[in-house]
């Protein structure tokens, strides 16, 4: 992967020397740097990138994705830096779920009002989505 633009060169060297680990993947897709990051670590990252010296202080929008290929879930925060106008996309990704159980058990019965039980294994996928 080749990096054209200075700032995300920045970018992607300053976050690779302090979480080595936690980088899975980097690319340009779209003229928007983009990293896949370890789900444990997005946190760390986040507020790193939000310090002074990085300067990513404008959350622009957190959306979720879903590839239906592999069921797999996953959120992306758009972060910008105002002064270098440097937008960073950050995807974390969870483990699978069977995301039918977990819509059928949220959507299913909302016009009798009945509450369905979840699965301990659907709640906990459910927090870690959420959280």
């Amino acid at each position: 992967m080749e990096l054209n633009n200075a700032e995300y060169t920045k970018v992607v060297d300053a976050l690779q020397s302090r979480f080595p680990k936690s980088i899975n993947d980097v690319g340009v897709p779209y003229e928007m740097l983009t990293l896949s990051v370890e789900n444990a670590d997005i946190k760390s990252i986040i507020k790193y990138l939000s310090e002074e010296e990085m300067g990513f202080t404008y959350l622009t929008d957190v959306c979720g994705m879903h590839y239906e290929s592999t069921d797999e879930l996953g959120v992306v925060y758009h972060i910008q830096n105002l002064y270098t106008n440097t937008r960073v996309r950050l995807k974390r990704a969870f483990l699978k779920v069977n995301l039918r159980q977990i819509l059928f058990a949220i959507f299913s019965n909302r016009r009798t009002g009945k509450k369905e039980k979840l699965s301990i294994s659907t709640e906990s996928s459910l927090k870690d989505i959420l959280i």
